[in-house]
């Protein structure tokens, strides 16, 4: 492959050392860098070497692609084997420009071996800071100065918890971005790293990230990643149509671009079958994504496909994989060998897996409390209760990494489906009407048949594997995530407490619960879908409207809880928190908010959605009360017309006033003339 200035992954100016053949590789590869698109950067660098072997800039990008800072992923080895590589004659780094060799020792300090993460990002970013200073036409360096500043601030004691010092990094990250998009308003790098410094939950940041969600996938019209990040600033701002177009049209350019044959030659990074696997962090973070967002729209069917998808997708990784590496996993192996060839397989296979069960996770939850608050479709209904009749979740790998770390999220991909399948044990149970939870089943006696220790087993299990996932944050530490995984233990603890009929030990738990989740000192909401469970509030709402009847106290409280759940630091428009307050306003009384919440519902509702139920309880009230729909343009118009008839009566009232002494004053002088004239007549 080979690239010009302007193409679809953006227009790019950038003066490089070598050969035509090898720059046009090389530019290629850069745009693929600024578009976190790894694996195609890697492979057009390795291009431009083979093209010319003393090409500096090439040994710098390939290895910067190992270095992926916004993600807290890098490679220093393997960076550090690819630099080793580069040409070291003194007559050949002199055919180089000053500034390549600036850039080319900021990704050696980058990765220098005797230094820590927070340290090394620290020297990079002064490094490329003094590129761009010294070379302002440069719009990478530019770029990379934002970049290398939000990473400094997620290292490091930034990675556990946001504190004073991480936040003026946030801010630095937002003030270079302003800087760099005034100066390279066009820029691909530029515009990609712009939006992440606004990837925050708080209005005031993510509404700054609008102006660059929208212009990002104008300029890269190719790229999966381009199309799917301004998702981010679209689901913090609750615009989950948006979200989920442009998601869509993420995975389908990633689609197309694995089928095109672009790299399928020979040591290209697509193999033979393994097209499912290129770009994968890319593809199926925008397929879990899409997923998140369809469900927000309570699209369950298309939402289902994804995941069918992304289980496909898993099931692809444990065989050819397996086979890819010369011990495919088959009938034939004896049993030990086939034991280590699918442990082996299963390890591999971590990261889709995580994917997989976060989707699934949320697949249960969504319809699960549209089915609580009464808004769920019949057809809805098997989305959540499938899974009592599903075979219960493997245990994932928590030590290593594939494509991304096994000890950050498979522990808490594991808790969030465990969560899950425990809350649709317990409200099956509780619908069923069968009384009290059982106990788990005893170490010496079967479940199944009509025995219910298996569903106390199962609870029992969903409970202990959050709490581990909890213990195991703790450690790390990631206080964020032990704290949310707490939140999950309790919400599985307050809902047993409901099926055992007391509902003030439920709510006590349940609010505890979201005091935990208000003291949390870091938020990852909404836009951060990996965490896929629901809010403290949400659940403390629902739980209040599932009392038989509950008071004007509790119905309050549930309203207080949906309205934070849909505060702008929380989830804007989330479906669930919007049919749950819709719902307390009525029972309040409280029919405009009932309105307001109704219409938002329906906003978010398409009419092909799988929650017609709630669709209709929405248009039913809203006919019923007499909401004014005028377009801005007609109540503008209308209110300057009043506004003009209200001017010309107080004008009218002011004359007449103003008049009235005028009117006395002529009678006064006309009666003393007729006086006068009474005198003077003989």
């Amino acid at each position: 492959m080979i690239d010009c200035p302007e193409s679809k992954l953006g227009a790019l100016q950038f003066e490089v050392t070598g050969n035509s053949a090898a720059t046009s590789h090389f530019i290629l590869g850069l745009k693929a860098l600024h578009n976190f698109a790894y694996q195609l950067a890697e492979f057009e660098f390795d291009r431009a070497i083979q093209k010319d072997p003393n090409m500096l800039l090439a040994y710098w990008g390939k290895a910067l692609s190992y270095s992926q800072l916004l993600w807290n992923g890098e490679n220093p080895i393997k960076a550090n084997e690819v630099l080793a590589l580069a040409p070291v004659n003194p007559s050949i780094r002199a055919a180089a420009t000053a500034r390549e060799r600036a850039y080319f020792d900021s990704v050696v300090k980058l990765n220098a071996p005797i230094k820590d993460m927070p340290d090394r990002i620290a020297d990079y970013l002064a490094a490329v800071s003094e590129i761009s200073n010294s070379y302002p036409d440069d719009g990478t360096a530019a770029s990379f100065v934002p970049l290398a500043t939000l990473a400094r601030g997620s290292v490091g004691d930034c990675a556990a918890s946001f504190g004073p010092e991480c936040q003026r990094f946030q801010d630095a990250a937002r003030a270079a971005a302003a800087v760099a998009y005034s100066r390279f308003p066009n820029s691909p790098g530029v515009l990609h790293y712009g939006l992440h410094t606004h990837d925050f939950p708080n209005a005031t940041v993510y509404e700054g990230g609008l102006a660059f969600a929208t212009k990002y996938p104008l300029k890269v019209t190719s790229s999966c990643h381009s199309l799917h990040m301004p998702s981010h600033i679209q689901d913090r701002a609750g615009r989950f149509a948006d979200g989920a177009h442009a998601n869509h049209m993420s995975v389908a350019a990633a689609d197309d671009f694995a089928r095109s044959g672009a790299l399928a030659m020979d040591g290209g990074p697509i193999k033979p079958a393994q097209g499912f696997k290129f770009d994968a962090g890319n593809l199926y973070h925008s397929v879990e994504y899409e997923g998140y967002e369809l469900l927000q729209q309570c699209k369950l069917q298309p939402a289902n496909r994804l995941l069918q998808r992304m289980g496909y997708a898993s099931r692809q990784h444990l065989v050819r994989m397996s086979q890819a590496q010369g011990n495919p996993i088959n009938q034939e192996a004896e049993q030990a060998e086939f034991g280590s060839q699918l442990g082996s397989a299963w390890e591999q296979a971590t990261t889709f897996l995580q994917w997989s069960y976060r989707m699934q996770a949320r697949q249960i939850l969504h319809p699960l409390f549209f089915h609580l608050l009464g808004g769920l479709d019949a057809e809805g209904e098997s989305y959540w209760r499938s899974i009592l009749t599903s075979q219960l979740p493997m245990p994932l790998s928590w030590h290593g990494r594939t494509d991304y770390s096994h000890g950050f999220y498979s522990p808490q991909s594991d808790a969030g489906l465990w969560n899950a399948v425990g809350l649709a044990y317990l409200v099956d149970w509780r619908d069923a009407g069968k009384g009290n939870m059982p106990g788990a089943a005893a170490p010496d006696q079967t479940c199944g048949g009509e025995y219910t220790g298996c569903v106390g087993e199962v609870l029992r299990t969903a409970s202990q594997m959050v709490r581990n996932a909890s213990a195991h944050y703790a450690r790390l530490p990631a206080p964020y995530e032990s704290s949310q995984m707490e939140v999950m233990a309790m919400q599985l603890d307050a809902m047993a407490a409901l099926v055992n009929g007391s509902m003030v030990e439920a709510l006590e738990i349940a609010r505890k619960a979201v005091t935990i989740d208000h003291d949390s000192k870091q938020r990852i909401l909404p836009g951060s879908t990996s965490l896929m469970f629901m809010e403290a509030d949400v659940f403390l709402g629902v739980l209040l409207m599932m009392a038989d009847n509950p008071s004007q106290d509790h119905l309050q409280e549930a309203f207080v809880a949906f309205n934070d759940c849909l505060s702008a630091l929380v989830r804007p428009n989330h479906t669930v928190c919007l049919l749950g307050r819709a719902k307390a306003s009525e029972r309040l009384g409280n029919r405009k908010a009932a309105a307001e919440s109704y219409q938002m519902l329906i906003h978010n509702l398409a009419e092909d959605s799988d929650c017609k139920v709630a669709r209709v309880e929405a248009s039913q009230f809203l006919q019923s009360w007499p909401v004014l729909r005028i377009d801005l343009r007609w109540f503008l118009l209308i209110s300057s017309a009043v506004l003009s008839v209200c001017i010309c009566v107080i004008a009218v009232v002011q004359m007449r006033r103003t008049r009235k002494p005028d009117t006395q004053q002529a009678r006064k002088h006309a009666r003393d003339y007729s006086d006068m004239r009474e005198v003077e007549e003989p």
